[in-house]
């Protein structure tokens, strides 16, 4: 592993990744009958939860916590959200009228509202960012504070896991079985309700999850080197986690084939799929120890530009879909989609790099 004094290489190669997927995802160009371009919409599921771990992993690095650095964090983060939000909106005014009321501005902007014709579905990464920081002054105290204090932070990570990925799975098995067989199956759903946090509660989950990883890495990528050769188990994850989300996938539309279909109801990262595929490409990408031309590319031009990255695409995409769509559609495929990716991407990059270097400004991107 190669690092600078205030970066670590392989967590921004594991960003970079992740990002690359995400834009990937977002205003897909592919064919409906690509199989590979299923594979990777599949595998995108990942992207988000890789955030969250190592979110966790360096939050979690310090042994003090400091309230007025801390309070500060958590207010910048949210002004940035209220900035983009805003940013939003006038973007989406420019090809549309927004029907505005001053309670419904307010609403928006500053208590996680929506406006219609208004797309800030990307944003709720930003929600679920907040939501772990509202968090980190407990889990940073539990996981601080002794054996009994990591155990106990473990065992709410353990709760989280059921809530968010067993049940839903069941729920979602069951559901299938009484449409299929005509029988009628138990009804989980209410049991879901009795834990807080149902919304984000995922990446609660990734972002515990993500202080252990990071804590003991050396002794778990010893132990996957000595026990399971260098990628064996992360290997297996990814197929494992794959396959389970691409049976899901065939259950709920019939095909393996991309056909314009994402998973089922928002529940593409509550499925216990997303668990074992999250975590198999973590652990197959934290294994890097060696800088090469390729981590530190991927690292220093897209790792550490992640944040404008994801603000940035989602407006960019658009415009080229509302502007080339229909004089790309008929060009769809893998390769078209990659292209796009690409080229957004490094859209995206230069435009962070530029504006990081803006007083004041800077601040929304990093």
């Amino acid at each position: 592993m190669s690092a600078s004094r205030s970066r670590i290489e392989y967590l921004d190669v594991i960003k970079a990744i992740a990002i690359s997927l995400v834009v990937f995802c977002h205003f897909p160009k592919l064919n409906d009958a690509s199989l590979v371009g299923n594979l990777l919409m599949t595998l995108a599921w990942a992207a988000v939860p890789c955030f969250f771990l190592v979110t966790g992993g360096l939050l979690h690095r310090s042994e003090t916590f400091d309230l007025k650095k801390y309070g500060k964090r958590l207010l910048r983060i949210y002004l940035i959200y209220v900035v983009w939000k805003a940013l939003y909106l006038v973007y989406s005014a420019l090809g549309m009228h927004i029907s505005l009321t001053k309670a419904g501005l307010f609403n928006y902007l500053f208590l996680f509202g929506t406006l219609e014709n208004v797309d800030t579905k990307s944003l709720w990464f930003m929600e679920a960012y907040l939501t772990v920081l509202v968090l980190y002054p407990v889990t940073q105290f539990l996981f601080h504070h002794g054996t009994d204090g990591r155990k106990i932070l473990a065992a709410f990570g353990g709760v989280f896991a059921v809530s968010e990925f067993l049940l839903p799975g069941l729920i979602f098995v069951f559901g299938w079985l009484a449409e299929t067989t005509g029988h009628n199956m138990p009804d989980l759903e209410p049991f879901r309700n009795l834990l807080p946090l149902t919304t984000y509660g995922n990446m609660v989950f990734f972002f515990i999850a993500g202080t252990y990883l990071f804590a003991y890495r050396d002794a778990i990528i010893s132990w996957l080197h000595k026990s399971l050769g260098h990628r064996l188990l992360p290997v297996l994850l990814l197929v494992l986690g794959l396959a389970d989300l691409l049976l899901l996938k065939w259950m709920q539309c019939g095909s393996f084939r991309w056909e314009g279909y994402y998973l089922n109801a928002g529940y593409g990262y509550n499925y216990f799929g997303t668990l074992v595929l999250s975590l198999g490409l973590y652990l197959l990408l934290f294994q890097i120890q060696k800088s090469t031309p390729l981590t530190r590319f991927l690292a220093g031009a897209v790792g550490v530009n992640t944040m404008g990255v994801y603000f940035l695409h989602y407006p960019l995409l658009h415009t080229i879909t509302t502007v080339l769509g229909d004089t790309l559609a008929p060009y769809a495929s893998l390769w078209l989609n990659l292209v796009q990716c690409v080229v957004v991407l490094a859209v995206c990059c230069v435009l962070t790099w530029i504006l990081k270097k803006i007083p004041v400004i800077r601040h929304l991107v990093i």
